[in-house]
């Protein structure tokens, strides 16, 4: 009975943990989102000290989250956001709008697709 108790146990652990992450990475990457969205109507609007500054602080953001994306998320999505964060900041220094379009459909698909590879699912268990 020790033993299955210890099982449920941690079983228990393994689905709070899960459950915590996923609440952290939603609030991340909401975040993270609302900046990268008000860089773009910065830029569309031609305030570029405005967009550059967001996409800054979103960056930003997302790199002071190292302690936590590079324990839970794949070393493969961390480079892939840092080089879309790159390429975003790139892009609204550049002021080239197609670029910019560009980058900020890649870095915002980036963002929403590890909401998506992190959900819990029956799937992801079985």
């Amino acid at each position: 009975m020790k033993k299955e108790l210890f099982a449920l146990a941690l079983l228990l652990l393994i689905l709070v943990g899960n459950v915590w992450n996923q609440h952290r990475l939603e609030t991340l990457t909401s975040s993270l989102d609302t900046l990268v969205e008000e860089a773009y109507a910065s830029a569309r609007n031609g305030l570029w000290q405005q967009a550059a500054h967001a996409a800054q602080e979103a960056e930003a953001q997302w790199t002071d989250a190292d302690l936590y994306t590079h324990i839970f998320i794949r070393h493969t999505d961390i480079d892939a956001l840092n080089a879309a964060f790159c390429d975003y900041r790139g892009a609204l220094a550049g002021r080239d709008e197609g670029d910019i379009l560009a980058s900020y459909l890649r870095l915002t698909a980036g963002l929403r697709s590890l909401l998506v590879m992190e959900r819990l699912r029956v799937g992801s268990i079985f």
